[in-house]
């Protein structure tokens, strides 16, 4: 009898632990509702507060600088003081803002009345403007986009045009009429209807010249906004930023809808607030605002803001005629929230693969939902460091988070692809 041994079956497999990024916008795929990412953590986003002002009327813009307040009502009116009571002075549109210099009140133009607010009342004065800034003494404005004023340095009521003091530039360019002006990074900055500039401003007011920055497709100057060192704004094609910020991060899911009637922009710190029209997942659209920072991280919020402005270094807007102040956490406009981040779709082998187990480091409680092409899986989190088993097979899987209020510090899984041979 002659024997035969067989060489035993040999089985081997890959193993490895995979971090899921928690970045929300870098790869196409992957969002975030109400969720922001800070310093690698992913967190709540901002909250609200109501503005507690007795007797107020309907609004459509507040305003706050020191101790001057006032607010556009929806009647058209300029609303002032405390109580925001009746000042006389009526608007066709939401007023273009600008802080006095001593920070104790403001100038708000249609382009075509100009009011200076301060803790004391309001006066009308004749500086027209529809976008205008305080930048080397002097106040800039323009309203009709092509004619440039510059008051007497120190002086910005004086508007009659003489050497050494106050005038004027007509400034037509091929990149269209002048939508903003902003005071970046020590410069006056030159948003035009195709393009960005830079206006040369110092010594003899003869020697006053425009630098081209950039060119770009056609701006939605109502999009425009600046910290101290970046301008953010839209175009037809996207956004687009100068200055010490970086928009190569925002996922096409930010991609806000450019002909929106309603946008409008507003910005502080470091953070970019877009009122717009946002396709969200499903594929539907509704009015949101999307808030970014300066190295390419945002995040929705799917809840109507209207009026955005910075003013004393805070961002107001309203809802439903009532006016609220942007702050840093919380719940927005009273509700509890409804936090959702989603991964990029994350392909660990390039072919089918096991989920093993996920391992996660958070505060509070949320719910992890794994999908693959053949499955998914729901898992309930309390907080801390834990792991769970999956068992879910696919090539392709995607990482959900909802909550109301937790952190999330890390999260990891481990997935295994075998391969037999006898």
């Amino acid at each position: 009898m002659i024997f035969y041994q067989k060489s035993p079956l040999s089985c081997t497999s890959y193993k490895k632990r995979v971090r899921v990024p928690l970045e929300g916008g870098e790869k196409e795929g992957g969002y975030l509702l109400q969720f922001c990412v800070k310093e690698g953590t992913l967190e709540g986003g901002i909250g609200s507060e109501g503005l507690a002002i007795a007797g107020t009327p309907a609004v459509r813009a507040v305003y706050r600088t020191g101790a001057a307040v006032a607010a556009y009502a929806t009647s058209g009116k300029l609303c002032t003081g405390a109580a925001l009571a009746d000042s006389g002075f009526t608007f066709a549109e939401i007023p273009a803002y600008v802080a006095l210099p001593d920070g104790d009140g403001m100038l708000l133009s249609d382009g075509d009345v100009c009011v200076r607010v301060t803790a004391s009342g309001a006066e009308k004065l004749d500086l027209p403007f529809r976008t205008a800034v305080f930048a080397y003494g002097r106040l800039w404005r323009t309203a009709d986009g092509v004619r440039l004023y510059y008051g007497a340095p120190d002086d910005y009521e004086e508007s009659a045009a003489e050497r050494g003091k106050a005038g004027y530039i007509d400034s037509p360019d091929a990149k269209g009429k002048i939508l903003r002006l902003f005071f970046v990074k020590n410069e006056i900055v030159v948003l035009r209807e195709y393009g960005l500039q830079r206006l040369v401003a110092h010594g003899d007011e003869e020697e006053f010249s425009f630098e081209d920055l950039l060119s770009c497709p056609a701006v939605n100057g109502g999009s425009a906004a600046a910290t101290q060192n970046a301008v953010f704004w839209l175009t037809e094609s996207g956004f687009r930023v100068w200055g010490d910020a970086k928009v190569n991060g925002y996922s096409d899911f930010f991609a806000p809808h450019a002909a929106s009637q309603s946008l409008r922009g507003a910005a502080c710190g470091d953070r970019y607030f877009l009122q717009s029209e946002y396709t969200l997942p499903d594929g539907t659209v509704t009015e949101g605002l999307g808030v970014f920072d300066t190295q390419g991280n945002g995040y929705l919020i799917p809840k109507k803001a209207e009026g955005l402005v910075c003013a004393g270094n805070c961002v107001y807007f309203t809802h439903e005629g009532k006016g609220y102040a942007i702050t840093e956490g919380g719940n927005f406009l009273g509700e509890i929230p409804h936090r959702v981040w989603q991964s990029a779709p994350l392909e660990p082998f390039g072919c089918r693969a096991l989920l093993g187990e996920v391992c996660v480091r958070s505060q509070g409680p949320f719910l992890l939902s794994v999908k693959s092409e053949e499955g998914s899986r729901d898992l309930c989190f309390a907080g801390g460091l834990c792991r769970k088993r999956v068992q879910l097979a696919g090539t392709v899987f995607t990482f959900r988070v909802q909550a109301e209020n937790c952190r999330l510090y890390a999260l990891s899984a481990v997935f295994q692809r075998g391969e037999d041979s006898v």
